[in-house]
């Protein structure tokens, strides 16, 4: 196998157990966009009947929002792992082995990526219990 592709699948996976090692810090990351979620949804139902809005929903127009808050999370939490690793002098180490420079920053962001799929995933499956309408059918989720 290619010695790029070996180097970054072992940073992937190496991101990955970084991020999930501290399971308690995960938990803002999922806890958050549902709270929020359900929070602003049931305080904002009313928006509905204001003239002019063309929603039938409020949960369909605050669903978006969860998801996206959703990805911003793990966004965030990804970049604090960065400044981490720096800060531990991990980022120094990895630099002086011989390692490719693309695929230390591409093993990072595909854990970052795979990590906001999964979380997405989530959020549309309780998105998706709670009701909120999907007008796109898959190919919109999507």
């Amino acid at each position: 196998m290619n010695t790029f592709i070996q180097e970054t699948y072992l940073l992937f996976i190496r991101g990955l157990k970084q991020s999930m090692r501290p399971y308690v810090a995960m938990l803002p990351e999922f806890i958050m966009p549902i709270f929020f979620f359900v929070v602003n949804s049931a305080a904002f139902q009313k928006a509905v009947e204001i003239p002019g809005f063309t929603g039938s929903s409020y949960l369909a127009f605050y669903a978006p929002v969860a998801l996206l808050m959703a990805i911003f999370l793990t966004a965030g939490n990804t970049g604090l792992e960065v400044v981490t690793d720096i800060a531990s002098g991990y980022m120094d180490r990895l630099f002086i082995t011989p390692a490719h420079r693309g695929a230390i920053m591409l093993g990072k962001l595909l854990s970052t990526g795979f990590r906001a799929m999964v979380q997405t995933a989530i959020m549309m499956v309780f998105l998706v219990l709670t009701g909120a309408p999907f007008h796109g059918g898959v190919l919109g989720v999507l």
